[in-house]
């Protein structure tokens, strides 16, 4: 069961709005976690200068979970949640 007290930050909401159509929220959040926890980041204090390495780590469990024809569709959605994120958005 989720915990529904937990706090994300607007950054991972975003990937995780990005990530969670091709994966399930499930998978994404483990894939996320797991990136984040070798970081030493969590999904409240993940902020927009760190989304661009995160994506990148993400991508090695991604690429195992995303169906191959999907996988081009959803870097480019990633790409777009980097820049929006970048630019203040």
């Amino acid at each position: 069961m989720a915990d529904d007290s937990v706090q994300f930050s607007r950054s991972y909401a975003r990937l995780r709005e990005a990530i969670s159509p091709y994966v399930g929220t499930m998978m994404c959040d483990s894939a996320l976690k797991k990136v984040l926890a070798e970081r030493g980041l969590t999904p409240s204090s993940l902020r927009e200068n760190h989304v661009a390495d995160v994506v990148a780590d993400a991508m090695r469990p991604l690429r195992v979970l995303v169906d191959n024809a999907q996988l081009p569709e959803l870097m480019v959605e990633l790409a777009g949640v980097i820049r929006d994120l970048e630019e203040g958005g």
